[in-house]
């Protein structure tokens, strides 16, 4: 833009605002705005103007010290908004401002019941898992010295004791002379309790896990997935984890592109993509969005195809990809999610609990065929 023009647009600017520059204050501005294109122009005069209007300045003139005030204002605010496609985050720092953000006791509870009631329906209907073998915690009292079995929530008592609490009631256990089926044990895991009852304690003879069914209603496909990964262990092995992986987002996309560029000589055995993968969250239209949006990363992935051909990338939807539920674990995903799965070797963790890693029950199912 030619410098004649731009003084008389500040000046109208200026103006019809009911203000009106000094002849240094002027050349100054102009001399700060003449070399940008038409579009980063109109930008930053709003943002000087929504500045200016902020001061509250009681006088019609603006001076020069006032002036270079607001383009600093507007400098640091740039800074700020400047390009950051990755963040590295300080896990301990998140962990504390957890604790203390408040929370609302009942909607937690009641998120963890209808997870344990999900859990309830995915068990799998056979001889060792029928509805009529688990019994209510509140019913065990009756049945003091018989050898039950409940399925319950695994939680930590008063001192260093253990509990079982399902929907009815608590009970306290005794673990001192348990086996364990192999597997992760946690805190707010829900698990199967095998032993003998008494009027305060479960003597606990073995801990297991429920059998579930596929979140799909499909067989399970981890244990085919066991001959695969066995041929990639390596000392050297290496996973690369993105957050915040925007799929809607031109800039995240071309940065994405890049880290793949820049891995294609010794590519890492895993890349964990986790979610949000949309940047806008609407009420309608959200499908289209999606199939938009894994559409590019399709596209991206089926570019660097034969170089990553033995590499796995995890998906790990946000809370707020879709279906945006607060109900855990999540149904299947919508079709959009699996719309990369002939390129690469794609896999889906599902988060069945929204919290930290250590209080995380997941599902890891592939959707290669």
């Amino acid at each position: 833009m030619e410098q004649n023009e731009i003084r008389r647009h500040i000046n109208r600017q200026f103006s019809i605002r009911g203000h009106s520059l000094s002849k240094d204050t002027l050349s100054y501005l102009v001399d700060q705005l003449k070399d940008m294109g038409r579009e980063q122009y109109q930008k930053t005069m709003a943002k000087v103007m929504e500045l200016v209007e902020k001061e509250n300045v009681d006088s019609g003139l603006l001076d020069l010290n006032l002036l270079k005030n607001v383009l600093k204002v507007l400098s640091r605010q740039q800074k700020n908004e400047s390009e950051i496609n990755f963040k590295l985050e300080n896990a301990f720092e998140l962990l504390a401002a957890s604790k203390e953000m408040p929370r609302d006791v009942h909607l937690g509870t009641d998120v963890y019941w209808k997870r344990f009631d999900l859990v309830k329906k995915l068990l799998v209907k056979n001889q060792s898992t029928e509805d009529d073998v688990f019994v209510s915690i509140d019913s065990i009292f009756n049945l003091c010295g018989s050898k039950i079995c409940i399925l319950a929530q695994l939680c930590r008592g008063d001192g260093a004791w253990f509990v079982a609490e399902d929907q009815t009631a608590r009970i306290k256990l005794d673990l001192t002379e348990a086996t364990y089926e192999p597997g992760i044990y946690f805190e707010g895991g829900i698990f199967v309790f095998e032993g003998v009852c008494s009027l305060t304690t479960l003597k606990v003879e073995k801990v297991s896990f429920p059998k579930l069914s596929g979140i799909n209603s499909e067989e399970n496909t981890s244990q085919r997935q066991d001959v695969r990964f066995s041929r990639r262990r390596d000392p050297n092995d290496r996973i690369c984890v993105l957050s915040d992986l925007l799929l809607d987002n031109d800039k995240v996309l071309k940065a994405f592109y890049r880290i793949l560029d820049g891995f294609s000589s010794n590519p890492p055995n895993i890349f964990v993509l986790c979610g949000r993968f949309l940047s806008v969250q609407r009420a309608y239209g959200y499908t289209d969005q999606s199939i938009t949006a894994f559409r590019h990363l399709a596209n991206i992935l089926s570019h660097f195809s034969t170089i990553y051909l033995n590499s796995h990338f995890i998906l790990v939807p946000h809370q707020e990809d879709p279906p945006p539920l607060i109900t855990f674990p999540c149904p299947p995903l919508p079709q959009v999610f699996k719309n990369v799965s002939k390129i690469c070797q794609i896999y889906i963790l599902l988060l069945t609990h929204v919290g930290l890693f250590s209080r995380i029950d997941t599902f890891l199912y592939s959707v290669t065929m």
